[in-house]
């Protein structure tokens, strides 16, 4: 309902179980809640999926189901862990959906799988790092194929992934590594690159905002979180801009002239304290006429927050033009 009315040209999907599908000729509704109640308890990992979860066909997937019923037949998933918190046996990744009118020029993944020494990278107690993964497409934006061939500034490429929950450190290893493989990707195109990339730092909170975190982290024990987050500085030094910060539209938790403009926290739907899911864009210079360079842009028009309790983060939306 929320991809429906809001019509997005590319919508991008973190957490995603593919293939899985609810199907009511093959699944009990007994086995269906004792799944979900696994999950929701924390024991989803090694739990084994039931068959009856996972469909032959792939068109009968939760995911293919939304992709036709949105009209965002462009499908690419990037899948990781097959056991996950989510449980065993279906692959926990990302995807990618566009109209079809936007032609599917490249596509890449890029998987992170855990290496030795993660564990202990941050200071957080874990038993287990899970891999992580990008997922990265170049589109042909509208227009008819032979406007599409006269008109190669319309390309535009639209990375997406997932970092590590836990550690800062490792969220900003997983970002360089990926960061590395997009340098190459992207050759000649403006593009943008989103997530939830688990990572928040004090500048995007007012005063109340950040102790509240503070407090959050407290009450659960766990050691107080840096100020400045390693993952968006190494955005910023691969040459990104945040789309909230640099968009032509303010939108953020205040109107008025003489206060800060900040953005809204994404995490979580029913207790709201952090923004962790981030869109950032990169210009580019390509090839111009006589041996000129120019500079291909992409901007951003608006970028701002749905509300919406349809997931556990709120989505955000960018508005763009090139």
């Amino acid at each position: 309902k929320v991809v429906k009315e809001n019509e997005p040209d590319i919508l991008c999907l973190n957490e995603v179980l593919h293939p899985f599908a609810r199907t009511t000729s093959s699944l009990s509704t007994t086995t269906y809640d004792e799944y979900y109640q696994r999950v929701r308890n924390n024991q989803g990992r090694d739990y084994p999926i039931d068959p009856s979860l996972i469909p032959t066909d792939e068109k009968q997937t939760f995911l293919y189901r939304l992709a036709e019923s949105t009209g965002l037949s462009h499908i690419d998933f990037v899948g990781t862990a097959e056991n996950s918190y989510f449980g065993l046996g279906v692959s926990f990744g990302n995807a990618i959906l566009a109209k079809s009118c936007h032609a599917l020029v490249s596509s890449c993944h890029i998987l992170m799988e855990a290496e030795e020494g993660d564990e202990e990278l941050g200071n957080q107690e874990r038993d287990f790092v899970d891999p992580r993964s990008f997922g990265a497409a170049i589109f042909q934006i509208g227009g008819n194929q032979q406007q599409q061939q006269q008109q190669r500034r319309c390309n535009v490429g639209v990375a997406y992934g997932h970092l590590d929950h836990k550690s800062e450190e490792l969220r900003e290893k997983q970002m360089v590594t990926a960061l590395a493989k997009l340098r190459s990707f992207f050759i000649n195109t403006p593009h943008v690159i989103c997530g939830d990339f688990n990572t928040f730092q004090k500048s995007d909170c007012d005063d109340l905002g950040w102790q509240a975190i503070l407090d959050l982290y407290n009450s659960r024990g766990w050691p107080l979180p840096p100020e400045r987050s390693l993952v968006l500085d190494a955005l910023a030094k691969e040459g990104y801009s945040d789309t909230f910060y640099h968009q032509e539209t303010s939108s953020s938790s205040s109107k008025e002239d003489n206060v800060v403009m900040l953005p809204l926290a994404t995490s979580w739907t029913n207790n709201p304290l952090m923004r962790i899911d981030h869109i950032y864009a990169k210009q580019v210079e390509r090839c111009a006429a006589r041996g000129t360079t120019a500079i291909t842009t992409l901007v951003p028009k608006r970028h701002y927050r749905l509300d919406t309790d349809a997931s556990d983060h709120f989505p955000v939306v960018l508005e763009a033009v090139l």
